[in-house]
């Protein structure tokens, strides 16, 4: 598992941090560093208890195989339409709740560490949530959800904008979100989620670099601005 393989490397991160495709920062990586040292405390995921609007129990209770197992993921669609690829989670993952959310987070170590050893202990919940819909939006979610750290989960770093997506996906960065970030000097945001500051935001087109350019010039500006010496008068 990556996470094993970064967890295993000597320069002992204190926090790992889980992107998808099309992501690009919102702040300097000095600036990223140093919001995760003063929030040491905390894990940023965003979580909630399934079923719940756009987390349906179907998810994680249909069979569901990988691209890599082409006649297993046929027979499981033909299965799913005379209703025989259900399973139920309660059954499977043994008194663990269901929790699910978007895929990107940012956890400690500690965090991190308890996942692994959840892993090793506990292989069937591994191998269930291998043959789900897009396990890296319930995995996760499901084992810090039922763990200790759970009161520490507060809203993920990512900036994405599902207020006018299409399908599966969040709608793509225009010029109108980008004013958006340019105008805060902290891009805050509160959703259903929680409320908090984003570091990061996607989903980027290649089709528009100058919006990447503008970012670029943002955060040199945000940066300068906390550099500049502040006067009392």
């Amino acid at each position: 598992m990556l996470l094993n393989e970064a967890l295993a490397s000597s320069a002992n991160y204190d926090y790992f941090v889980f992107l998808q495709g099309a992501t690009y920062p919102l702040r300097s990586a000095g600036y990223i560093q140093r919001f995760l040292e003063n929030n040491r405390e905390l894990e940023f995921m965003n979580l909630v208890k399934m079923p719940a609007p756009g987390y349906p129990l179907f998810k994680i209770n249909q069979l569901r195989y990988p691209s890599d197992k082409p006649i297993r993921r046929f027979a499981a669609r033909a299965l799913a339409k005379v209703g025989l690829a259900q399973r139920d989670y309660r059954k499977h993952l043994k008194g663990l709740e269901a929790y699910s959310g978007h895929a990107c987070w940012a956890l400690s170590r500690g965090a991190c560490l308890y996942i692994e050893e959840f892993r090793r202990s506990n292989p069937h919940v591994v191998e269930y949530f291998r043959n789900t819909f897009v396990p890296e939006e319930s995995f996760f979610q499901t084992i810090l959800g039922n763990s200790p750290f759970r009161p520490r989960i507060r809203k993920n770093l990512v900036y994405a904008d599902w207020s006018r997506s299409l399908g599966q996906h969040p709608a793509m960065i225009n010029d109108e979100h980008v004013s958006f970030f340019e105008a805060q000097e902290k891009v805050w945001v509160e959703d259903e989620w929680g409320s908090g500051e984003m570091l990061f935001a996607r989903k980027f087109s290649d089709d528009r670099p100058d919006l990447l350019e503008r970012i670029d010039q943002m955060i040199l500006r945000k940066e300068a601005l906390l550099q500049a010496p502040r006067s009392d008068f």
